[in-house]
């Protein structure tokens, strides 16, 4: 009976979630069925029927038009092992921080590069960023959601530690409509980086930054009065926070990793270095998404 419960309780809230099921929306739900088909666990087969029975079954065509961000590992990639849903690391000395170092499968990735390089926006060396609001394409807003369900995923994972319940992002982010409205692409050429900078206080809470092609090092430093002051007498350095981010990791910030922390990638010779050994840097496109303010509300 309480397994019966169980999962009424997560039909209903998929379907508060997404609603009466559409075509279209029938294809992002059938992502979440698709990242968890690696692992064929009990637990799993009970929360693939909940989507198969809120959404219907899809069409073989409709099934395979989405496809760009549905795998989440890839069960035949040798060296690849078998895994519920990507796992995430929480920088504990930055709160609001998380990495996902395999949010996406290589497959994934040359997808994603795929349908941005179909945008055109690229085709001139002096070109190396894009901007995108309101209406994204459609892969960003396939990331989007992709985004959203690794993390719901993950509340099965993390439990509470000292009665504090650790989670990649707040539920009042993760359900926002829309979850992103905003998007970047920036194409960094070996050596190009970005200085250190909070965003600006337009954009929301709850950032998400994909990393593409080349492996990098990203440094939070945290932004207080004091240590600038301590800074400008002498005194001992600001501490920097190295983040390792491979192809295809996920990085999000929120509460006091987006507000009083800067994050900068320095990729001059020498600033690329982990584990005592230099990154060597080729191309490297990252995808920024943010959520405008609401009008009249900007922090």
């Amino acid at each position: 009976m309480e397994k019966e419960n169980h999962m009424e309780e997560q039909k209903q809230i998929l379907e508060q979630v997404f609603g009466e099921s559409s075509e279209s929306e029938e294809d992002e739900q059938r992502y979440f069925v698709d990242s968890m088909d690696c692992v064929r666990t009990e637990e799993e087969e009970e929360q693939k029927q909940i989507l198969i029975d809120a959404s219907g079954e899809l069409p073989d065509n409709q099934e395979d038009k989405h496809r760009h961000f549905g795998d989440a590992a890839d069960c035949n990639q040798p060296g690849t092992p078998s895994k519920r849903v990507p796992i995430w690391h929480r920088i504990e000395e930055v709160n609001g921080l998380w990495l996902c170092r395999e949010f996406l499968s290589p497959e994934q990735q040359s997808s994603l590069l795929s349908a941005i390089e179909n945008e055109g926006w690229f085709t001139q060396p002096s070109h190396n960023q894009a901007m995108g609001f309101g209406n994204l394409p459609l892969w960003a807003t396939e990331l989007s959601a992709y985004i959203r369900e690794v993390v719901w995923l993950s509340k099965y994972v993390f439990e509470c530690e000292d009665g504090q319940e650790y989670c990649p992002l707040p539920s009042d982010l993760l359900w926002r409509e829309p979850l992103f409205d905003q998007l970047i692409v920036n194409v960094y050429q070996p050596g190009e980086g970005i200085c250190g900078h909070v965003d600006l206080m337009r954009f929301d809470d709850g950032i998400a930054i994909t990393s593409l092609e080349s492996a990098c090092v990203m440094h939070f430093t945290r932004v207080k009065t004091e240590d600038v002051e301590c800074e400008e007498r002498g005194d001992a350095p600001i501490t920097k926070i190295p983040v390792y981010l491979n192809p295809g990791s996920l990085v999000l910030m929120w509460g006091e990793a987006r507000y009083i922390w800067k994050h900068e990638i320095n990729r001059k010779l020498g600033f690329q270095v982990w584990e005592e050994q230099e990154i060597c840097q080729k191309k490297r496109t990252s995808i920024t998404l943010r959520k405008l303010c609401p009008t009249g509300q900007d922090l």
